[in-house]
């Protein structure tokens, strides 16, 4: 799954993190080959069944996808970046007018 989840296009294209989106990619790569190597001593020494860690692998993998989806907004913040500060400041300066008219109306 996470051999996946970051095609080299898209590292090309969000060049800008690429350092810190490979060093990620490549360190969950990692850790998925551990977690698969575990599981599979852990049914081998009959410490766990081939049903639980079934049930490891889908969780696992509902993890993973959660941490794909995190690293796209990720992605997608290291892009429009000036654009968000700038919404950023536009929302706070919006909401500390608000509070002035409260406190003037009250």
């Amino acid at each position: 799954l996470l051999r996946t989840f970051l095609k080299d296009d898209e590292e090309i294209f969000f060049h800008e993190c690429d350092t810190l989106l490979g060093g990620i990619k490549s360190s969950a790569e990692s850790d998925d080959n551990t977690l698969l190597l575990d599981i599979d001593r852990l049914i081998r020494e009959k410490k766990i069944t081939p049903e639980q860690g079934v049930s490891l692998i889908t969780c696992s993998s509902s993890v993973l996808e959660i941490y794909r989806l995190l690293l796209k907004a990720a992605k997608y913040l290291v892009i429009i970046g000036s654009e968000y500060r700038q919404l950023e400041e536009v929302f706070f300066k919006e909401e500390e007018d608000i509070n002035i008219q409260i406190k003037e109306a009250a």
